[in-house]
């Protein structure tokens, strides 16, 4: 059984949304866009299964108006599939066998629905489970119980693994494990994890050797199968949660975290199993479907336990839900796994890439290009998408001579030449990120400005292109008044020099220098002056784009 979709009405902030999952879903969006808010109604409905119905407050209701008047009851729906044809007619799913309709050519689905009402005459909260195909439903207590049960949330909220925000004044929750060195081993854990987290402790790096020491320790253990015949609740979903897709490459879990050697790498898997072990010490989850919800991991960490953690997130094999700003642990997941969410008046829209729409070449470049040049790119509002490495360097400080800073407009200018545009443009579209693309007027700008028209109506050109006349952005430049400027880089300023044709003058700049550097020579030149030396084709390029970042 699998998680593949959430649907939210009237919660919170949101008016209405809708996300879709896959084994791993990585959510992005702004502040503000709704992504705790949704995940927080997803644990609503899974995550907190005693007392039955899940409570609601005043502030979880949308409100409206200047008033804020109540806007309507809360609705929120869930759609399970199963993993594989036939899946939901095996013994495990006995509970199922009298809603679901009989075996098809496609996976099943059931939706299971939850509605709260303050002002409802009787319950103000009902669950219903519906089968599409046979269009029928139910509010067996039972059988929804079982449902949830079945499909548990374990919810690893922001702070859980640093303990930013969070009361430490309890450095261990209280387990009952049948094995005494289970429970010291987990008591270690959270232990250490407290010492380093309160800067409590007399040696921080042997705090840490110390708490990983029982990390692994505890999965050797829980590898060993008398330790598993003997592991109950918090150990046993530890062991599931690490449990690897690649079992028989890796070969052992033990092994796998034996691999970390630095510090910083050691302190990222502890800090995740500590936090693990600390936000659920109920009953085990044994021959269940799991579903792990992760906000903002790398919160407060160094980039190379970021780095542990990623390794070990991809190697998780319930179904998980990652909520992070971290453009490395973007960068370690599939394109096809991230969603990006926006929300405009309460409205939330998802966007997210489909891989068939890429050729494997594509999809290399662009992962490439993404990972090692602009693993932030995807929380971008907008794509400056330039050809050469001069308007790499020279745009955005342009902007900033105007009074304009892209990172905080959320414009990142990316160089097209290694992974081509059209992957790119494609890509944006279905990010829902807006893009721009500045163009030189030789052979491969004129290719370029042709493969921009394929993607724009003639209306919108504008929105989408610049097409600089010139040749390159050197000549470009040369022929809005900087000629002397790349006479005194050619060194080429006495009288004999000043019919020196421009051509051989741009090379040789260009050869006592480097191309980035003559681009930001033209900035200095530029702030000498003052914005009006900006040529107005370029000004009025930022300014569009500033505009169109800015647009709702």
């Amino acid at each position: 059984m699998r998680l593949i979709s959430l649907e939210v009405t009237n919660y919170r902030a949101i008016r209405h949304g809708a996300l879709h999952f896959t084994d791993t879903t990585i959510l992005i969006g702004e502040n503000k866009s709704g992504r705790s808010s949704l995940m927080e109604a997803l644990t609503k409905i899974l995550g907190e299964t005693d007392p039955y119905y899940p409570e609601f407050q005043p502030y979880h209701y949308h409100r409206i108006g200047e008033d804020d008047s109540y806007a309507g009851a809360i609705v929120i729906k869930i759609r399970f599939s199963e993993k594989m044809l036939g899946q939901w007619d095996g013994n495990a799913f006995a509970p199922l066998h009298g809603l679901i309709s009989q075996s098809t050519e496609k996976k099943r689905t059931l939706v299971l629905g939850l509605r709260s009402d303050p002002k409802a005459e009787r319950e103000p909260s009902q669950f219903e489970l519906v089968e599409p195909i046979k269009e029928v439903s139910t509010r067996d207590r039972n059988l929804i119980s079982w449902l949830r049960k079945t499909n548990q949330v374990t919810h690893l909220r922001p702070g859980m693994l640093t303990g930013y925000g969070l009361k430490l004044d309890l450095p261990i929750i209280e387990m009952t494990y049948p094995n005494a060195l289970l429970r010291s081993l987990a008591e270690e854990i959270q232990r250490t994890s407290w010492e380093v987290l309160t800067h409590s402790s007399m040696n921080i790096n042997r705090s840490i050797e110390r708490g990983f020491a029982a990390v692994q320790q505890l999965f050797e253990i829980l590898e060993n199968r008398e330790g598993r015949k003997e592991s109950s609740t918090t150990t046993l979903k530890v062991r599931e949660i690490v449990q690897m897709i690649n079992w028989e490459e890796i070969g052992s879990i033990s092994l796998l975290i034996k691999k970390f050697n630095g510090i910083a790498e050691k302190l990222g898997i502890l800090l995740l199993i500590n936090a693990f072990i600390r936000s659920d010490p109920g009953e085990s989850r044994a021959k269940t479907n799991p579903i792990l919800i992760i906000e903002d991991p790398e919160a407060h960490l160094h980039p190379m336990a970021v780095a542990s953690l990623a390794m070990l997130m991809g190697k998780i094999r319930w179904q998980m839900i990652a909520i992070t700003y971290s453009g490395k642990l973007l960068g370690s997941f599939p394109l096809r796994t991230i969603r990006r969410i926006v929300r405009r008046l309460g409205v939330i829209t998802e966007y997210k890439a489909h891989e068939n729409n890429f050729n494997t070449e594509e999809l290399r470049r662009l992962g490439f290009h993404l990972r090692s040049n602009h693993s932030m790119a995807p929380f971008a509002r907008l794509w400056m998408l330039v050809e050469g490495e001069s308007e790499f360097w020279i745009i955005p400080q342009l902007a900033r001579i105007m009074g304009y800073n892209f990172d905080l407009e959320g414009i990142v200018t990316m160089n097209f030449t290694h992974s081509g545009l059209r992957p790119l443009i494609k890509y944006a579209k279905q990010l829902g990120i807006k893009w721009h693309v500045l163009v030189d007027g030789d052979t491969a700008g004129e290719r370029y400005q042709q493969e921009v028209m394929k993607f724009t109506s003639v209306e919108d050109t504008d929105n989408h292109l610049t097409f600089l006349e010139e040749q390159d952005i050197e000549n470009y430049f040369w022929s809005n008044g900087f000629e002397e400027l790349y006479r005194r880089m050619a060194r080429m300023q006495g009288p004999e020099d000043s019919t020196t044709d421009r051509e051989q003058t741009l090379r040789r700049a260009i050869r006592n220098h480097s191309k980035p550097f003559l681009a930001l020579c033209v900035v200095e030149s530029i702030v000498g002056k003052d914005s009006k030396a900006i040529p107005k084709q370029l000004a009025d390029m930022i300014v569009k784009c500033i505009e169109q970042a800015r647009a709702p």
